[in-house]
């Protein structure tokens, strides 16, 4: 079909898909942010228990720090 091709070479269809594209980003650079400040958040809590002379940290311990933040 010719007339097919036009519609993907206009302006505003090259406008959405960089719309999508922008947000598609910001929502991976959100979630990689969220999860590091977790991660910072799990190792403070983790230290504070290891220098409390518990050396000795079991899978539920970490689950339960995570549930109850």
């Amino acid at each position: 079909m010719p007339g097919s091709d036009s519609r993907f070479s206009s302006p505003k269809y090259s406008c959405s898909i960089y719309l999508k594209e922008f947000f598609l980003w910001n929502f991976v650079i959100g979630r990689l942010w969220l999860d590091s400040k977790n991660r910072v958040y799990l190792i403070k809590k983790l230290d504070k228990r290891i220098g409390q002379a518990q050396l000795a940290i079991l899978v539920n311990d970490i689950l339960k720090i995570i549930v109850c933040r």
